[in-house]
């Protein structure tokens, strides 16, 4: 991800994650003919459809289905995601995030 070296912005987006987010990363809420809501990032829209990334799934979308797509200020990182960590976590976490480069996954043990 960018800007990994950068404390300061690392802080900011696990604390506030709301406080600046580009316009690309705002969340979106999706009021469907049949009357369910659903909140993602717009990935793709078109005449026909719009692709949603919600929390567990990318879902196509009939855009015939949709009634009304509202963009807000909202980051889909999560709020207090540091407040059920203990200080060693949340020191983990961001020795992590700052990692120049990506780390690999851990092998499956089964």
């Amino acid at each position: 991800g960018g800007n990994r070296s950068n404390l300061d912005y690392l802080l900011q987006n696990l604390v506030d994650p709301s406080s600046v987010v580009d316009k690309n990363y705002r969340m979106q809420i999706v009021l469907l003919e049949d009357g369910r809501t659903l909140n993602g990032l717009l990935l793709d829209q078109n005449n026909r459809t719009i692709t949603l990334q919600t929390a567990t799934e990318q879902m196509v979308l009939d855009r015939q289905l949709v009634v009304k797509i509202q963009q807000t200020n909202q980051s889909p990182m999560p709020e207090g995601i540091l407040d059920t960590l203990t200080d060693t976590q949340i020191s983990d976490l961001i020795s992590y995030l700052r990692h120049p480069t990506q780390v690999a996954l851990p092998r499956d043990s089964r």
